[in-house]
């Protein structure tokens, strides 16, 4: 979706409050992927149709309670939402447009393999304005080494047929860091990485997610690197695969790891960081709902058996979910402060602090703090925003922002 310029723009001005998402998590894959750590399951027949089926008596069971607010972005992500059949997703997307309307950004995460111009035009007439294509590297190779099944040119011709079918908003996601064999050398792996991002410019993708690699404990890559085997590059390579992002893909960072051409930002993305209620269906998936008198959240069972036995029944019923919480209007301010330094787009914590109705008290040394640290930089009207430094070392900058949360 076309967002505002952000200049002048502040993160929680991007929205109106009464705005929510739909995320739905579709955990099926072909095969896990060697670094991945997701809930998803690689079962040999999918459960496309009883699956729907949870999907949408989930929604209708508890749509209710966001039934007054407006419904901004619909996202179906994964594991591998292109797993179901188009007349699946075609008919959650209708259960959905039918009872909310039809939402600004409407997106599909989707394996380029997956694709045929059948698809892209069948997406295209179910009113999706955004693919986000699982790419992770266009050189073949690499792809190899984490696990993907699809290779360079399926990916190029992946990427024709959504510009044929007329998809304008393109994302592709990248990743970075991994050394696919005992002959490539950091020093190489940065030029491996220089070529992806300058192939990613000449595709016509609007948007892009760059991933460093991480090794998540019992996965294949970690457990290669336990093993003695350098899967990862160095970190000072690291950094320079960092730094090159921006000016070799010709795009503006907005987030940690995301890069738009132009403002085509991703407004699933930023109703995040902005802290839009939203509703997760489907195993696994998150929820939050924020209102005067309660912020809620909650976690679907990762049982994908169980999630199924009990909304694809006779008599439809939740499940127990993973977990409900409480938040507190400070621990809220908290996460919803962390979240906004994630971006470079400023924001005004006191009006922050007044959406939520917290008091910002306990953050002001905090954030002086961090302003001092040069991770945040102050603007006029008492607005901040992120500093190049302050996104590399964010971990830092929301350890120093919760330490107002922990301030008695």
């Amino acid at each position: 979706m076309k967002l505002p310029n952000l200049p002048g723009q502040t993160l929680e001005s991007l929205f109106n409050r009464s705005d929510f998402g739909i995320y739905i998590h579709v955990p099926f894959c072909m095969r896990r992927c060697r670094y991945c750590a997701f809930i998803s399951s690689t079962p040999r027949s999918i459960p496309d149709k009883a699956y729907t089926r949870a999907v949408m008596h989930e929604f209708a069971l508890r749509h209710g309670l966001y039934a007054p607010l407006n419904l901004k972005t619909l996202y179906f992500g994964g594991g591998t939402p292109t797993m179901l059949p188009d007349c699946d997703i075609g008919e959650i997307v209708d259960a959905i447009t039918n009872r909310c309307g039809t939402p600004s950004e409407i997106t599909l995460e989707a394996n380029p393999e997956h694709l045929t111009a059948q698809r892209c035009k069948s997406w295209r007439d179910m009113g999706f304005t955004r693919i986000s294509l699982g790419i992770q590297s266009f050189d073949t190779q690499m792809l190899q080494f984490l696990g993907r099944r699809h290779d360079r040119q399926q990916t190029l011709a992946a990427i024709d047929m959504l510009h044929t079918a007329g998809f304008d908003e393109i994302s592709i996601d990248l990743i970075y860091g991994g050394l696919p064999d005992s002959e490539r050398t950091s020093s190489q792996a940065i030029e491996f990485w220089r070529s992806d991002l300058e192939t990613a410019r000449a595709s016509g993708a609007v948007h892009v997610s760059c991933y460093e690699l991480t090794l998540e404990p019992h996965t294949p890559l970690w457990t290669r690197q336990k093993r003695g085997q350098t899967v990862v590059c160095d970190e000072s390579a690291i950094a320079e695969m960092m730094t090159m992002i921006p000016q070799t893909l010709g795009m503006t960072r907005y987030e940690i790891s995301n890069y738009s051409r132009g403002s085509y930002y991703s407004a699933h993305n930023l109703s995040c960081w902005a802290g839009l209620s939203y509703l997760g269906l489907g195993a696994a998936a998150h929820s939050l709902y924020t209102a005067s008198n309660r912020i809620v959240r909650q976690a679907n069972t990762q049982n994908i058996r169980q999630y199924m036995s009990s909304l694809d029944a006779p008599r439809p019923a939740l499940p127990n979910p993973e977990f409900t919480e409480d938040l507190t209007p400070r621990t809220h301010l908290a996460e919803r402060l962390m979240c906004a330094a994630r971006t470079r787009i400023a924001f005004d914590p006191g009006a922050i602090a007044a959406q939520i109705g917290a008091d910002i008290a306990p953050y002001q040394n905090c954030l002086h703090k961090a302003v001092e640290r040069g991770w945040l930089e102050s603007l006029p009207d008492g607005k901040l925003r992120t500093t190049d430094q302050g996104i590399l070392l964010n971990n830092m900058l929301d350890s120093v922002i919760f330490e107002g949360h922990e301030t008695l």
